[in-house]
């Protein structure tokens, strides 16, 4: 029994459902035969691909016989964006053969993975520092209090203790602060409708007697009701966090606006006000521990904030002008399957 052997057109089909780059160039230089992969990967036509787009030469490599096994190389391509490539050569015969691999999206998970592994380092080793200062803190905290209280003949003397207990009390605040921000979001998820949770936080910033009277408040719901897999404790948090910032970045009073907005399989919650904006260079900080604008602030808000979002599957953008105003705008999934 005999098989009958693919003809050309057979083999280029062939060829084409491989999901890995082929090149192969002849002798002189020429490429002898590609697949559609490889022009995939490299965004272009084969016929336009250059040799020291692949980090070595093609011409030099087929005149002396030799090639890197495999290379792995950043590649650009045309609008600025970077790809992964690992390029593995063979020889066959005088032909040059090259199996291209895109790993940009793996390079980006192993990096999530060892990103994961050392916040969870991070995670445990502030659990046990937070230990370590929280056992010596209440001590200092108990004998402050009872300072305070033999003193009372002593008002001067009284104050100084007062003093130590409002710091102890300021401290173990930010311990706590440190603690919850290396611990993961503990998110229990249900459907939701966002307009009424938006509805419900505009109701409790409305009865706050703090609220200066001169910020207006609005609220623009959805036309239909935008259900979405939230925490609702959580999520209220932070934008209750946004809303509290917008407030306090305006002073002189001025205009917040909440938003509920739905687009394809997404839907955004804004916070914006008519404050005093962000600065260009502080807006890449702002998510970061630690970076605050603010004298009285720790900067563990809006890093918190960015947690939450995170653990919805989320995004957060951030728009500022100074002396016109900042919009936050979180992005969620509709649904679980998304993420």
């Amino acid at each position: 029994m005999s098989l009958a052997l693919p003809n050309q057109s057979h083999t280029e089909a062939l060829l084409d459902l491989i999901g890995e780059g082929l090149l192969l160039f002849a002798p002189d230089g020429q490429i002898a035969l590609t697949n559609k992969a490889a022009e995939q990967i490299l965004e272009m036509k084969a016929a336009q691909l250059l040799d020291n787009q692949l980090g070595f030469s093609i011409r030099e490599a087929l005149a002396h016989s030799h090639a890197p096994a495999t290379l792995d190389i950043p590649y650009h391509i045309e609008g600025g964006a970077q790809k992964e490539l690992t390029i593995e050569t063979r020889f066959l015969d005088r032909y040059l053969l090259l199996i291209i691999r895109d790993v940009t999206e793996a390079k980006k998970l192993q990096a999530l993975a060892a990103r994961h592994d050392r916040m969870k380092e991070l995670g445990d080793m502030v659990a046990t520092v937070a230990h370590e200062i929280r056992n010596p803190l209440g001590g200092i905290r108990g004998f402050a209090t009872l300072l305070h209280r033999d003193l009372s003949g002593q008002p001067q003397l009284q104050e100084m203790a007062q003093h130590i207990i409002d710091g102890a009390d300021h401290l173990s605040q930010f311990v706590t602060h440190v603690l919850n921000y290396s611990r993961p979001a503990q998110a229990h998820f249900e459907p939701v409708d966002l307009n009424a949770l938006m509805e419900e936080l505009r109701i409790s910033v409305e009865a706050d007697s703090s609220l200066d009277a001169g910020i207006q408040l609005t609220f623009t719901p959805y036309s239909s009701p935008v259900i979405a897999p939230v925490d609702s404790q959580l999520l209220q948090s932070a934008l209750l966090n946004l809303v509290v910032n917008a407030i306090q970045a305006m002073p002189q009073g001025g205009k917040l606006r909440l938003a509920v907005r739905q687009q394809g399989e997404r839907a955004q919650l804004t916070v914006a006000d008519t404050g005093e904006g962000i600065s260009p260079e502080n807006i890449s900080k702002l998510f970061s521990p630690f970076f605050t604008t603010r004298p009285t602030g720790n900067g563990f808000g809006l890093a918190e904030v960015k947690k939450i979002v995170l653990a919805h599957g989320g995004t957060i953008d951030v728009q500022s002008e100074l002396n016109r105003g900042t919009t936050f705008t979180l992005n969620l999934p509709l649904n679980r399957g998304q993420l």
